[in-house]
Order: structure tokens, then sequence, then C-alpha cells
């Protein structure tokens, strides 16, 4: 199996082209196999694939993409497309992909070259060469494969010619050196390096007329385009050309060749011999990955420094949340451009993250006096002394390093005014104020470059003994480099610790920031740092606090009090309940946290954390928050939720308002509860908040609302149905059956257990759901609800003909059709329609069967009740099939499919599916019965449905008959 990214996208299997039509099909493929083997989040596949554009269903349009993505790829290789929370993640082996084949085989021959192996190395380079088959992604939409990604990979290219080109050299293959040294000055019309290695090959065998023609087009490129000369250095080579001279035959092709003095970058008159600062930090020897990061700063600050000329300063601003490795950066990127900044490298650390940050002014004086300055010339006053340090930096190639940055206001004095210098800073704000800065907002480490990092340092043996372990440590640390870096020091230095042992400690969310210390270095102690300068903004705000009262809400405040939100994700409006403010008043706050790389805004309007930055904000909260206001916040926030998933249930399945209308519901804050106009909008809000809402359960029982853990769950009862997300729907119900007991709420208990018994009768734990509904039936018989009652009993019916005891079945459903009838309840008397005629089918009284069911869908009709639908028509086409109807009994199955899709029921969506499969196989229609196959399948693998191993047998067995379908 292959895939290709270098050029149009394409896959191979067994050496077989397999197509894969559709724009967003394979902008999926195409985003997954950039981060292979790496979870891509749902929220970053919507960004990249519709940007602004993205549709209100986008989540559920990315699925179907994705399922539609698995089918045209077949079963081989769509299997390889997982769903793994936050998103889905593609399993390829390096063999397996170009990119990885291309990267590895760069590196080999970088190493051959190293080694002066020189065959090995051209042979290395042509392997790579040869994988390209265009512009990385061509034709896919833009911004798919990220422009800095191709870039990269275009220079790896070039670089590859270039090692390839050395390597002929050194093998006296001159006639093969040519034509690559040909694309490369074609492709890189203005790059003086390529163009300086041609002249001289073709000088070397005897063609100097071509060498010196050469230069003269480069040079007219060169004036006609940029308006400049070419650099001294390929003047003095082409002088040299033209007059012959014998030295350049023996000069090495991969070294330049020698420059007379004269032809430098001239000082400037009137300026003296000036001291050379060299003040930059030592490099860290184990740096791991950014090579991106590392890619756009190197390009930056050396075309910054590519001839000396008098140009704008280049300032790039690297940002984001302490501990990212911002500095180890920087320190890096400026090592690596040392030599094109001959006049030296200023470095100050800036202070901005504590009480009392550096003056630019004296930052000034003390970088004048490092360059030469006379201590008694340095002007105190601070616009002269910025004057003079214009001044001195004029004409000089200078790399200055601004670390830890406050704010732009303490960076722009800091600043040459002109001349080949470069200015690199580092902050925790994102300095947006900072005019012409190339900005650069630093992520977290990928699980790779997080397991590199700390291989280098535990060593490799531990982490190949551990591998899953290792994980964990990871996982825990999430991707922060500090973080991962505290880790490993700890591991290594602890050699008689198993990895499994460390992960137990971390495991601890409680205690995971006093883990992740060694010595001096903290992660808690990194987090503080920025939460310190918030607290200014507390005492800033005292005074208005006196006199608008207790709705002031200072950033550090709204920062500790985030930590009290569940779930990874949250929306400002769930932030203003708990702020206690209103909605513009919340995203202004939250703007300045994101602002201070505190908070990151993944969508418009949506927020997170970083996990460990939660665990800092939730030790916060309970620490410095008082005990009052911290539960006023979140019994504001559960109430608001309750409420928002009433709402929303309302909208999603109307003919179901009985089921939400329960007694006693807590009360709804004052604060305005979204509104639901559509089916999809409600569906929507769910599955965006979804882990938020489970987790605020826990909440609610850590915080003993007992009201809210048994009303929470019930209410996203429908929405657990309709996604079949049963492990949420048994863990929020066990909870609600504790919540309800501790209250002495025997409805309450009763309502739950019914629900719960649902669950288990969806994860085909009959026993168990056996009990749970005679326990609901029990507790409503008691409190005397005969609404509850009937649902018990319907549920009861259900469950004995599932296990054969029909008698029993028809018994419960008559008594279950009677309450309906009494409470006037069309959606209940329908349902025991429904569940009535499937007894009968299968105790064999078809035509009764048949007319029941008849009967039911009018009713359906009639009065718009979607839910019950699907099931009357799944039970309709196991009468008409049962009856040898095949015709009547597809049209039944495709047509429950079809409505499912349209209520959002994924798990009747894909019973129906395999059950019209079935049918399409007998019928010899092979081909479509492996397609309604796959889909359900790959519905049922992503909920864990326990039915997915019985679909699967049926697709692979049809596919092992018909090994040539596609």
């Amino acid at each position: 199996m292959r895939f290709g990214l270098l050029g149009p996208l394409e896959v191979h299997v067994d050496s077989r082209p397999v197509p894969v039509p559709g724009a967003i099909p394979r902008a999926v493929l195409a985003l997954l196999l950039t981060s292979a083997n790496q979870v891509v989040g749902t929220e970053i596949l919507v960004d990249r694939i519709w940007g602004d554009a993205a549709p209100r269903a986008a989540l559920a349009s990315l699925h179907n993409h994705v399922m539609r993505l698995r089918k045209q790829l077949g079963p081989r290789a769509g299997a390889r497309v997982r769903t793994l929370s936050p998103g889905y993640v593609i399993d390829v082996a390096a063999a397996e992909l170009d990119v990885s084949v291309f990267e590895l085989a760069c590196r080999r021959g970088h190493q051959a070259l190293a080694d002066e192996d020189w065959a090995s190395a051209r042979r290395e380079f042509s392997q790579a060469i040869a994988l390209w088959r265009g512009e990385p992604g061509a034709g896919l939409p833009v911004g798919v494969v990220p422009m800095a990604d191709v870039q990269r990979l275009v220079e790896m290219r070039w670089s590859a010619y270039d090692g390839r080109i050395t390597a002929d050299l050194r093998l006296g293959r001159y006639s093969e050196a040519l034509p690559d040294l040909r694309i490369l000055t074609v492709e890189n019309p203005f790059a003086e390096d390529f163009h300086a290695k041609l002249m001289l090959t073709l000088h070397q065998v005897g063609r100097q007329g071509e060498a010196l023609a050469a230069y003269q087009n480069l040079r007219k490129g060169l004036i006609d385009e940029l308006g400049v000369e070419p650099s001294a250095r390929l003047s003095a080579l082409n002088e040299r050309i033209l007059v012959a001279d014998p030295e350049l035959q023996s000069v090495g092709v991969d070294r330049d060749p020698p420059i007379p003095a004269q032809a430098g970058v001239p000082r400037p008159l009137g300026v003296a011999p000036h001291s050379v600062p060299a003040q930059l930090p030592r490099d860290v020897r184990d740096f791991t990955g950014r090579q991106t990061s590392v890619a756009e700063l190197c390009e930056l600050l050396l075309e910054g420094a590519a001839d000396g000329q008098a140009r704008p300063v280049v300032v790039s601003a690297v940002t984001g949340i302490g501990g990212v490795g911002k500095t180890t950066l920087v320190l890096h990127v400026g090592h690596r451009v040392l030599d094109e900044y001959p006049d030296g490298q200023l470095y100050v650390d800036l202070r901005g993250t504590s009480d009392v940050p550096r003056d630019p002014t004296g930052v000034l004086a003390d970088f004048l006096s490092d360059l030469g300055e006379p201590a008694g010339s340095i002007p105190q006053d601070a616009a002269a002394c910025q004057a003079r340090f214009r001044s001195v930096s004029a004409g000089r190639r200078l790399l200055i390093v601004l670390d830890d940055a406050r704010d732009a206001a303490q960076v722009r004095p800091l600043l040459p005014g002109s001349g080949a210098c470069a200015v690199l800073v580092t902050s925790r704000g994102r300095l947006s104020g900072l005019a012409g800065a190339v900005g650069m907002n630093l992520g977290f480490l990928t699980s790779s470059e997080a397991r590199e990092l700390l291989t280098s340092v535990v060593g490799p043996a531990r982490v190949r003994a551990e591998p899953e372990a290792v994980e964990r440590v990871l996982g825990f640390c999430g991707g922060l480099p500090l973080a991962v870096r505290i880790a490993a020091s700890r591991l290594a230095s602890r050699p008689t610790w198993t990895v499994a042992a460390f992960a137990d400690r971390l495991a601890d969310e409680r205690h995971r920031l006093d883990e992740l210390r060694v010595e001096d270095v903290a992660v808690r102690a990194t987090f503080e740092l920025s939460y310190a300068s918030l607290q200014d903004v507390d005492t800033a705000t005292a005074t208005l606090a006196a006199t608008e009262g207790p709705a002031v809400v200072s950033p550090a405040r709204a920062f500790r009090l985030l930590g009290l939100l569940p779930g990874p994700t949250f929306a400002a409006s769930a932030a203003a309940v708990l702020f206690d403010l209103p909605l513009h008043r919340t995203e202004d706050l939250l703007d300045s946290l994101v602002v201070a790389n505190l908070l990151d805004e993944p969508s418009p309007g949506r927020f997170r954390f970083h996990d460990l930055l939660r665990t800092f904000a939730t030790e916060l909260a309970w620490s410095e928050e008082p005990a009052s206001s911290r539960a006023a916040a979140v019994s504001r926030l559960l109430g608001w939720y309750v409420h928002t998933a009433a709402a929303a249930v309302r909208c999603a399945r109307p003919y179901r308002t009985s089921d939400i209308e329960i007694p006693e519901i807590t009360e709804a804050p004052n604060h305005p509860i979204p509104v639901f106009d559509s089916y999809d909008g409600a569906m929507s809000w769910y599955d965006q908040e979804r882990r938020g809402l489970v987790a605020a359960v826990g909440l609610a029982e850590r915080m003993e609302r007992h009201d809210v853990a048994w009303q929470l769950p019930y209410m996203m009862f429908g929405f657990f149905y309709l996604r079949n997300h049963t492990a949420d729907w048994v863990a929020t119900h066990e909870a609600a059956i504790a919540a309800s007991r501790k209250l002495g709420h025997v409805q309450a208990e009763a309502l739950i257990w019914n629900r719960l018994g649902n669950a288990y009768y969806v994860l085909n734990k009959y026993t168990d759901a056996m009990v749970c509904y005679e326990r609901s039936l029990a507790g409503m018989q008691t409190f005397g609800d005969r609404y509850g009652e009937a649902k018990a009993l319907t549920n009861l019916g259900v469950l004995s003909a599932e296990l054969g005891r029909y008698d029993e079945a028809l018994e419960y459903n008559a008594k279950s059709m009677e309450l309906y009838q009494e409470l006037g309840d069309l959606y209940g008397h329908v349902d025991n329609l429904n569940n009535r005629a499937d007894v009968l089918r299968q105790v064999g009284r078809l035509q009764e069967a048949a007319e029941t069911t008849a009967k039911a869908l009018g009713f359906v009709r009639e009065h718009g009740l979607r839910g019950n639908e699907v099931y009357l028509l799944i039970t309709s086409g196991e009468i008409h099939e049962a009856l040898g109807l095949d015709h009547e009994a597809l049209d039944d199955f495709q047509a429950a499919a079809e409505s499912a899709r349209g209520i959002g029921s994924l798990r009747l969506e894909a019973i129906s599916l395999d059950l019209a499969g079935r049918r399409l196989a007998a019928r010899g229609r092979t081909s479509e019965a492996v397609d309604a196959w796959r889909k359900a399948l790959a519905i049922m693998k992503e909920s864990g449905d326990p039915m997915a191993s019985e679909v699967a047998d049926r697709l692979y067995a049809t596919l092992d008959e018909a090994p040539s379908m596609p």
C-alpha cells in the first residue's frame, strides 16, 4: 500500500491505483496524511477544509465525508482511517508514504555526504528526487497542505539536487551534474549559491564562455527584477573566471572559492572599528522538533542578512504559553545563522514576567557599551539614547535577541532604525502592537516530537521497554516542552523507576503539577509568572469593583474561575454564566486571556485550556476563590446546563416533550438560554458540548448538587440514544441513580432506572436491563406515576420478546397500551402498536402484524412522529420479509435508513442499513449489499456497537466470495 503527496494526491493498493473522487474526501485524506499516525482534531479538519465557509452542521458533514473516504479507499486502506478522540487518524508505515520515504532518503544522503561516501549519497538523493511528481498536494483546495510544509519539502528537494551535484562532481560525473545545476538555477533564479556552483563547474569542464554567460544572465535578472547588483562574492568569482585564475581548477566544488578581502561589504566612511559582542547563550544539545518553525525563522534571518544592503530591520516575535520553548527555539535559530551576522549578537532578558521588567533605556545603555561606545558618551535621556543606538547599529549586521518581553511598548525603543540587523523577540503575550513584526505563536510539540525529546534524555532502551507507559507520560505532559523535559529528567535521574510507575504518579491530577518539578525548574512556577502578570489588573479594577459591585471580574479572577468549567472546551456563553457577566464583557475577558496565551480559541466563540493550565487554574479556583463565590458560580453554570439541555431536547425531539417536563427542575440562572430553531442546531450543540456535559455531571456530584446530577443525565438521554454514546449514557445514569437516592427522590430514581435499562438493552446486557426495568416499574407504582409506569411496562414487553417470552411480552404490551390510551399519549400508543406488531410477527401471526404496523404508520404520518416512523418501518420490513414480500421489505428497510438519517439516529441508521444489506444480498445485488454493510459497519465501529462484529462477518464473508469486487 502506498500513499503519495509529492504531487497530486494518490493511493495505490497492491500496486493498483485507487481513485479518491470528491474535493472534500481528498482534502480529508491529505490532511490526515500530513499528520500520519497522529490524531487530527475535528475542529482542525473543519477549519482547514471549509474555513469561514463551514456549514452549520460541519461536524456531521465531516463525518459523512470520512465514511465516504473509507468506502472509496476500500476495506483494507479504508480501515487505516480510524476515529480516535478528538478526531481521526490514519495509520501509515513510513515506507508507505512518499513524503516519509523522501525525507528518510534525504537524511541518508546528507549523512553519506558527511561520510564522504559519494556513491551512496548520489543513490539516496536520486531516490528522493525520483519520488516527486509535481508540487506537493497539487489539485487540493488551498491551505489543505500548509504552504510552510510545501516550502519545506521544496527546499529539501533543492537540497537533494545540490547534494547529488556535489556527489556527481566528486565522482567526476560532470555531465550528470550540469542538468541538475540548470534545474536549480531555473527554479531559483536569484539563488547566488547555485549560480556560483554552476559557474564554477562550467569553468572546470572548460566551458568558460557559458560560465561567464551564466553570470551575465543572473546579473540582468537581479537588476531587472530587484534593482540590485550581484553580491561581491559572486562578482569576484566572475572576475577570476574571466582571467582564467588557475587556482579555480583546484577548488573543491563543495567549498566556496577564495574571495579577496576587499570584496567584502565595505565599512561606511567615518565608522571606526567596533567591538563584536557574542552574547548569545548556548544552544541546547538535544534540541528536538520544530522543523517548520526553525526553517521559517532561518529563512527570515538569512534573507535579512543576504547581502548587507540597507533594508527595514527584520523583526520576528515568537510568542506562546510559558514553557512552550520560545527561548530554546530562538537561541537554536540564532546559532544556526551566526555566520550571517558577523558584527555580533546582543542578548537581553527583559524580565517581562517579573515584578520589575527591564527599563528599555537601561538596556540600550548596556547595548551601546557592549558595542564599544565610551561610558561617558552614552546619553541618559531616553530619546537621545534611542537615537544613539540607531546611529551605532546602522551599517552593522547585528543579531539582537530580546527575551521575555512584557509588551510591545517595552520592545519598540530597542529596535535598530535600519540596516541588515535582525531582532528576535520572545514574549508570553501576542505582541499584536509591534508593527511590522513577523509573528509566530508557538504551539505544542507533536506526539512524535515529544517522544523524540523524551528519548534523547532517558535513552531509547527505556522508551522501547515501556512504549504504552511512555505514551501515558507524554499524554499527561500535553506536548508542553518544559513538562516533557522535566518528566524526562526525573526519569533519567531515577534509573530504578519504571516509566509506568511515574505515569501512575502523574495520573493523579491533584498532584500532577507537584510531580512536574525538578530542582528549581517547575511547570507550576512557569504558570505562576503568567498568572502574576494578570494580578496587576486585579489592583487596577479595585476601584471599579467598589462602584459597580460584585459583577466586576478581572482577567486573573476570570482565569481561576474558568478552572471550574467541566470539559475540554467551552463556549463564551457558558463562561458568561460562570462569571455572571453579560456576553460582551465576557468576550473581552476571554480575549485578554487569549492574548496572554493562557487560553486558546480554536474556533470563533469556543475556547480551551492546555491540560496542565486547566489543572493550574483549577488549583487557583480552590485555593484563592472564596467558597461562597465558587459555589455560586458552579450553581449558575449547572442550572444553565440543565435548562439549555432541555431546550435542545425540545427542539430535537418535539414529539417527546412529556419526557422532559420533569417536576422540580433546578432553577435557571438569570442568563439567556440559547434558542434552538432547528434539529441540526440542537444536535450540533450536543456534539460540541457532550464531553463538557458529561463532566458537568461529575462536577455536580462533587459540589453535592444532587438535583443536577440526576436531571442533566435525564435530559441528555435522547442525545445519547440518537448518537449511540453508550459509555457516556451508562456512566452518567449510574451517577444519576446515586444522586436521586441521596435526595430520597423515588420518582427520579425510577425514571433513571428505566433509561439505564435502555442503555443495557442497546448493549445486549439483557439481564441487567431486566433488573433496571423491574426497579423502574416498582418505583413508578410506588410513586403513582402512571406515565412512567407505562414506559416501564413497554420496555419490559420489548425485552421479554427479545428473550423469547412472547406471552409475557403481549401481556406487558396490553397493560402499557391501556395506560397510554388512558393518558392520551399518542406517541406511547404508537410505540406500543409497533412492539405488538413485532411480537405478532415472531409468533407467526403475520397478517395481524402487518395490519397493526399499517395502522401505526398512518398515525405517525398524520401527526409527524418522526422517531416512531423508523421503528415502524423496520418492523414492517421484517413482517414483509416473513411474508415473502422481498421487494416491499427492502423498500421498508431503505426508507427506515433514510428516516433515521433524517433524525440523526446513527444506531437506527446502522440497523436499517444492515437489514437492507441482507435483503440486497439475498436478491443477488451483492455490490449494493456490500455498500450498505460498509456504511453500517463504519457507524457501529465509531460508537462501539456490539453488533459491529456481526455486520463485519457478513461483509467480509461476502467480499471473500466475490474477491474481484472493489
